[in-house]
């Protein structure tokens, strides 16, 4: 199906985002006209229907033959995927020997998210509870979302009823601490007619909004009404609208922060569809000056002050990886300069480690790289005097702190990321 081949996944320039756009046009020009051509709600006619014929079993050897190459590939690595982890856990697990060996080193099992299972996943945790009463399963039928690698709400669903006529204990946790119960009114005047609230007896995968009961009755004082409300920007293409709906968002945010209804810039969240459109919001909020922090989710661990980051954990974990230490002392926290790094790792004919050049003699250094190479030294004698004294998020304050790292971004124009 076409939609599943999105190009959004990756880095921004890879391999699998040209595979996909070939697979995009070759599905536009052989497969779209075979089914009717695009936003077709027409059926096929008699001269598509014949053609099929004809592709129908190409495709099905092209499948296979892909299949066929897919594992042979995995076999010459000795691999093992997703599917092929959970096959062997269940035909292992058909045995009753091995059965009962791990049936005997438990004594209760816990499953939670049990909504994202599917069949041969729910066999393998039957199978691994055993006798009644040492199965208890967590989840929230509304919350399935893995069913592109076959999870299937109706297991869910299955699995009640079976507890259920078995005598065990099946409660519905319909209390929330998390929103008062004006805000769960008004989403619920939203969703109850969007999702409806009675069962479909054709649709067992299907289910229903039903309410949920706030234990906070009262919204906090300084809510003020509406709970929801929509801020609209508006523009001739895309292109146009986002930058004017960045900048009355901000606006908002400044007023709600104005009237007190928010306390701290902690207390807000924004949730994007897709990373797209960070550069709008992150481009208007430092206009205004509203803090912020990005999480960019697939190319979080590429952006260069993580790589910082990690490079630094790296090379406290062991002070002798060169290669994370070359990268944290060429960083904008330590800034020594290619040359210098080139004359640490060079003794004449030898060559030494960086951790141990600096320890010793700099000398050789201009005066500019002696002083950040001095000042690099502090610093890391001091950070791993904490390592395992102190959690990770400390350790890194500590780095910030001490490097004044957020200030180093701020004046190389770059986003602060936590």
């Amino acid at each position: 199906r076409r939609q599943n081949m999105k190009l959004n996944v990756g880095k921004r320039v890879c391999r699998t985002k040209d595979i996909l756009s070939d697979l995009q046009k070759a599905y536009d020009e052989f497969l779209d006209p075979v089914l009717g051509g695009k936003n077709s709600g027409t059926q096929p006619d008699q001269e598509t229907e014949q053609n099929f014929a004809i592709l129908a079993p190409l495709l099905v050897e092209a499948f296979e033959q892909l299949s066929c190459n897919y594992r042979a590939a995995l076999d010459q690595r000795r691999a093992l995927d997703f599917d092929d982890l959970e096959a062997g856990a269940a035909s292992l697990l058909a045995r009753d020997d091995i059965r009962y060996r791990w049936q005997g080193e438990l004594d209760a099992l816990l499953v939670d998210e049990f909504q994202d299972t599917n069949q041969r996943q729910r066999k393998i945790v039957e199978a691994l509870a055993g006798s009644q009463g040492r199965l208890f399963v967590v989840g929230d039928a509304r919350q399935s979302i893995y069913r592109f690698r076959r999870a299937d709400v109706t297991v869910f669903r299955a699995i009640q009823q079976k507890v259920e006529s078995a005598g065990g204990l099946v409660l519905e946790l319909d209390l929330t601490y998390r929103a008062h119960e004006p805000l769960l009114q008004a989403t619920g005047d939203l969703l109850a007619d969007i999702m409806g609230i009675q069962e479909d007896p054709f649709r067992t995968y299907y289910v229903p909004f039903s309410q949920l009961d706030a234990h906070r009755k009262e919204a906090p004082e300084h809510f003020h009404s509406p709970h929801i409300e929509i801020v609209l920007g508006a523009g001739e293409e895309t292109s146009d609208a986002r930058p004017i709906m960045a900048k009355a968002l901000a606006q908002r945010l400044l007023e709600l922060k104005s009237e007190k209804q928010i306390h701290t810039w902690d207390d807000v969240a924004l949730l994007f569809r897709a990373s797209s459109g960070y550069a709008y919001y992150e481009n208007v909020f430092e206009e205004l000056g509203i803090p912020f922090v990005t999480v960019a989710g697939r190319g979080f661990y590429d952006r260069p002050e993580i790589r910082d980051l990690l490079n630094l954990l790296r090379a406290l974990a062991d002070p002798g990886d060169d290669l994370a230490m070359a990268g944290l002392l060429r960083s904008p926290a330590f800034g020594l300069t290619d040359a210098a790094l080139y004359l640490l790792r060079t003794r004449g004919d030898d060559t030494v480690s960086y951790w141990q050049s600096l320890r010793e003699d700099f000398s050789c250094l201009d005066l500019a790289d002696q002083d950040r190479a001095k000042r690099t030294v502090e610093i890391l004698n001091h950070l791993l005097t904490q390592v395992d004294r102190m959690p990770v998020a400390e350790l890194l304050k500590q780095l910030m702190d001490m490097t004044d790292y957020r200030a180093i971004l701020a004046s190389e124009g770059e986003s602060i990321t936590g």
